[in-house]
């Protein structure tokens, strides 16, 4: 690495804030990336030609994000470019005598003016002040310069010079253009534009990114804590995996000859589930270390703008700066529930810990569909299930929330369709995503004033209730029609909006509607059709339409589960709790089974097609707490949705 000498302009400095990253040599021409880190422009020049004959993409040595080949690291860095200038002053010993040159002859040079920049032997130096234009100028030894005594007379010599006119530095900010100019560009071309000095320009633009700075210095400390969170995390696995096992092994040996074989499977299981969990610890701390390494250097960077540019470097470099800053304050890496489902997992293990061996194997016996009864509670109803129950066993989870998102997500509806896949509509971030079974985004479908709540799939038809319309899609997102619901209304106010479902064999199901408690019939073209003469009692959470054709509602007014026949007579209904129900979203498989999502109990009610409760599944203990929304298909997957976007999948 390239030694800097005594400095004091730039005593606070890192030793290598001066040098470049690729050939440890003090900068020569120092570009910088959309990241805010320099390196010289002859190693960027080398690093990306041997990347592009690799057929690797353009990213940075140091922080590793990618930037753009055409513009990369085509801008200088005027802040870094001044203090390298200010070294090589310093640094320069051997040099020639500056009029002596001109005569030539050859002398070695002593002493520097500041004022011309003439190096100066000892005969020169003394008459250079003889002269009526040299009179005043500030002549200093070379011992002098090296030593730092210079440096903020220097720095004030130091001018930005005009990209249009070579010969002259910059003194303007055009506010009409937001661009510095010197004062040739004033008079020729920014004639009838807004000027102001650079000198009062500048004081606007520190205070905002004197802000920016100390946002991302607050997120850096938010960072730091999530990685010691984590870091503390990732050692309570490793301590709850010898608890664990030490328990396991002393309660099989007490109960061997009942226990023995299914020993070596509980083992197995708890270690895979630690590895498991371990391994996604692990992945999120790179995550979070990556990132907490940007954001230093940024910050650290900005800090140093802010202290140590001059005026005319920090407008120059003031578009990229805040551009980075904004991208660095809008990214957030790790969602809030990531660790609060790593306390719950904690919570889990300790109640784990406590439980006998026995019941522990049999636990998993059940999960497993060994045993043909189970005793559920839930609320004030206790379940016993038969050996034709239905069993759901978690099998993976995965987020909706993708690169393109701006917001988290809010999740307002979710359904299934055969030849679509599983399709959620995503009010935040106003769009409707489209995924396959295994969480790969497929497509997302957006449009002008798109508000997406409900939404409903039939056939190759994707619909989705927008305040107080009813679009239609295409499977590739096309929008066919729009239809308004409620002509008497200019804007859906309720506190649900319109509840939605669809089906090739009956079109679309619309309820909710302000004023009238019936359901509306729409063709999959948007064609009105009848409506559905019933009494429901609003707000209604969420429909779904049974292969038979009738309607599943989960009714909020009354506080139950509803299913009504295509005429709109009651088939059944489940109430569940004395007190009161709120069911949320609901679907039905191709068989007639009926999924509905528990909110505030935290899982999932399976009803089969004549209304009994077959079974009621904790999504909270597979890490679910809250499940808002359901969907099934037809290989027997059933997906489950918090309003967050975080989806388990479960095999019926």
């Amino acid at each position: 690495m390239a030694a800097l000498p005594c400095q004091s302009e730039t005593d606070s400095l890192q030793d290598d804030f001066l040098t470049c990253g690729i050939c440890l040599e003090v900068f020569t021409d120092p570009r910088i990336l959309p990241c805010l880190h320099t390196f010289c422009f002859k190693c960027l020049c080398i690093y990306s030609k041997s990347l592009k004959s690799s057929l690797r993409p353009l990213l940075c040595p140091e922080c590793r994000e990618p930037f753009p080949e055409e513009n990369g690291f085509a801008k200088s860095n005027y802040f870094i470019n001044g203090l390298t200038e200010l070294v090589k002053c310093r640094t320069s010993t051997v040099c020639k005598c500056t009029p002596c040159s001109l005569r030539d002859k050859t002398s070695r040079a002593e002493r520097k003016c500041l004022d011309c920049g003439d190096f100066l032997c000892s005969a020169c130096s003394l008459g250079h002040n003889a002269s009526s234009q040299t009179l005043g100028h500030q002549i200093v030894t070379f011992g002098d310069l090296q030593e730092g005594k210079h440096d903020t007379r220097l720095r004030e010599l130091q001018k930005v010079m005009c990209k249009q006119h070579q010969d002259k530095h910059v003194e303007y900010f055009c506010q009409t253009c937001s661009q510095p100019h010197c004062i040739s560009c004033v008079l020729i071309s920014h004639r009838d534009h807004r000027m102001q000095p650079i000198e009062e320009a500048v004081q606007c633009i520190r205070s905002v990114i004197k802000e920016k700075v100390q946002a991302v210095h607050e997120d850096f400390q938010e960072i730091s804590k999530q990685e010691n969170e984590l870091l503390s995390l990732n050692n309570d696995l490793e301590l709850k995996k010898e608890i664990k096992e030490r328990l396991i092994k002393q309660n099989a040996k007490r109960e061997i000859d009942k226990v023995h074989s299914r020993k070596s499977v509980s083992l197995k299981k708890l270690t895979d589930e630690m590895e498991a969990a371990q391994k996604e610890q692990e992945n999120m701390l790179q995550k979070v270390l990556q990132l907490k390494g940007v954001m230093g250097s940024c910050a650290d960077f900005c800090d140093h703008i802010l202290e140590k540019a001059k005026d005319a470097e920090l407008m120059m470099m003031e578009p990229m700066v805040t551009r980075r800053l904004q991208q660095l304050k809008d990214r957030r890496l790790l969602s809030e529930n990531i660790l609060q489902q790593d306390d719950r997992m904690v919570e889990n293990d300790e109640a784990y810990m406590n439980k006998p061996v026995t019941s522990v194997l049999k636990s998993e016996e059940t999960q497993d569909g060994n045993h043909n009864s189970q005793t559920a509670v839930h609320g004030q109803l206790e379940l016993k299930s038969t050996a034709k129950k239905s069993v759901l066993k978690f099998q993976r989870k995965f987020n909706t929330r993708n690169k393109s998102d701006l917001k988290m997500p809010d999740i307002k509806g979710m359904a299934y369709g055969l030849n679509i896949g599983l399709v959620l509509s995503d009010l935040a971030n106003k769009k409707i995503k489209v995924f396959n079974s295994n969480g790969e985004l497929r497509r997302e479908i957006m449009c002008d004033m798109f508000k997406p709540f409900d939404v409903a799939v039939a056939g190759n038809i994707i619909g989705s209730v927008s305040e107080n319309f009813l679009l239609i899609f295409t499977s590739e997102g096309r929008m066919k029609t729009r239809i308004k619901l409620n002509k008497n209304k200019t804007y859906e106010s309720l506190p649900f909006t319109y509840s939605l479902a669809a089906a090739e064999h009956v079109g679309f199901v619309v309820g909710n509607t302000p004023g009238d408690n019936r359901l509306r019939l729409y063709g999959l073209d948007g064609t009105f059709t009848r409506y559905v003469n019933c009494r429901t009692r609003p707000p209604l959470a969420s429909l779904s339409v049974t292969p038979a054709g009738d309607v599943v509602i989960s009714e909020w007014g009354s506080g139950s589960l509803r299913l009504l026949s295509k005429e709109g007579l009651d088939k059944w209904r489940s109430e569940k709790y004395e007190s009161g129900w709120n069911p949320n979203g609901n679907c039905v498989s191709t068989h007639g089974t009926i999924f509905v999502a528990d909110y505030e109990w935290g899982g999932v009610c399976v009803y089969s097609p004549d209304g009994t409760n077959t079974i009621d599944h904790s999504t909270a203990r597979d890490g679910l707490i809250n499940p808002s929304y359901v969907a099934v298909d037809e290989d027997g997957l059933l997906f489950v949705s918090d309003k967050k976007g975080n989806v388990n999948v479960y095999q019926i």
